[in-house]
C-alpha cells in the first residue's frame, strides 16, 4: 500500500449529493444567505464570509486531529473484526450447513416429487373427466364417476 492519495481524498465520492443523500454542504453560501431586500454593508458581508470560512477550517482540522485519528483506529477494529467474523465463523457455519442438509434435502424432494407427480396426475384425470353446460335451468355440472386408483 502507498499511503493515502492527499489530492483526491474522496475517489468514491462518498460525499456528493445524488438520490436520497444530499451531500455534505458546508460552504457559506450553503449555510449563510441575506435575501433581496435585506442587505448588511459589504464589509460585515465579507468579514461574515473570512470568519465562516476560517472557523470551519480550523474546528474541522482541530477536531479532526483529536478526534479523527481515534475514531480511524476505532473503525480499523471494528472492520477488521467484521472481516474475522465474516471468514472464519459466517463462511464455514453456512459452508457446514449446506453440507450437512445436502441429503435430507434430497430426501425430502424426491418424496414431494413423487407425492405431487400422483396427486396432479389423479386431478388433472378427475377435471378431464368433468363438465359443465349451459341448460335452460341454469349452469349444470356433470361428472362421470371419480375412481382414483394409486
Amino acid at each position: 500500500m502507498s499511503g493515502p492519495d492527499l489530492q483526491n481524498r474522496d475517489p468514491n465520492g462518498l460525499h456528493e449529493a445524488s438520490g436520497d443523500n444530499p451531500g455534505l454542504k458546508s460552504e457559506f453560501s450553503d449555510i449563510l444567505g441575506e435575501p433581496e431586500h435585506m442587505h448588511s454593508i459589504d464589509c460585515a458581508w465579507k468579514t461574515a464570509y473570512t470568519c465562516y470560512t476560517c472557523g470551519l477550517a480550523w474546528a474541522y482540522k482541530i477536531v479532526s486531529l483529536l478526534c479523527g485519528v481515534p475514531m480511524s483506529l476505532c473503525w480499523g477494529c471494528f472492520y477488521g473484526c467484521m472481516g474475522f467474523k465474516i471468514i472464519w465463523v459466517i463462511v464455514p457455519a453456512f459452508r457446514c450447513y449446506n453440507m450437512a442438509s445436502y441429503w435430507l434435502k434430497m430426501i425430502i424432494s424426491s418424496c414431494l416429487q413423487s407425492f405431487l407427480d400422483r396427486a396432479s396426475k389423479h386431478v388433472a384425470y378427475a377435471f378431464q373427466k368433468s363438465s359443465l353446460r349451459k341448460n335452460n335451468d341454469g349452469w349444470k355440472y356433470g361428472s362421470t364417476v371419480l375412481l382414483c386408483v394409486a
